[in-house]
């Protein structure tokens, strides 16, 4: 006999399921307003991607101010538009950073380390996978702890499409 799920209980797992999937899905209108730190993304008219704080807004065209020379791009032209919302620390980014290398180099120089040694008469010899194994994974906690701690020194600005 199968068991089911009583009637009332499934708008209580429904309803959550929706909205946490559904969080992305609004939209959001930031405006834009002069001296705003902005990203143009126009591969048709200036060929890549455009970095400067903006002048002015018109009907047709956004003006951008680089270096000090304000540059006219028509609205038609313009594939993406970010704006910089404040800053960021860069705490994750610093972790994996720091957890790859800290990983490899502490996983690579215990292998290297344990090469030489192959004492036959010891009761806990470890295989090079097993040396490697265990220097990565403290090399990690050690390497992610640092990059974090560095990385969380260093901002960044937070762009917003």
């Amino acid at each position: 006999m199968k068991r089911r799920l009583p009637s009332f209980l499934w708008p209580s797992l429904v309803i959550p399921m929706a909205m946490f999937w559904a969080r992305g899905l609004h939209a959001q209108v930031y405006p834009l307003y002069p001296e705003d730190t902005v990203r143009v993304r126009a591969p048709h008219f200036i060929g890549g991607r455009l970095q400067g704080t903006l002048a002015g807004v018109t009907h047709d065209s956004l003006a951008i101010d680089v270096n000090h020379r304000k540059i006219l791009i028509p609205i038609q032209k313009i594939t993406s538009l970010q704006v910089a919302r404040g800053e960021t620390r860069d705490t994750k980014k610093g972790l994996f950073a720091g957890a790859i290398a800290g990983g490899l180099v502490f996983g690579l120089a215990g292998v290297a380390a344990a090469s030489g040694q192959q004492d036959e008469g010891s009761f806990f010899v470890l295989s090079p996978g097993q040396v490697f194994l265990s220097g990565l994974v403290g090399g990690a906690v050690l390497g992610g702890l640092t990059g974090a701690i560095i990385g969380s020194g260093h901002t960044s600005n937070h762009w917003v499409e």
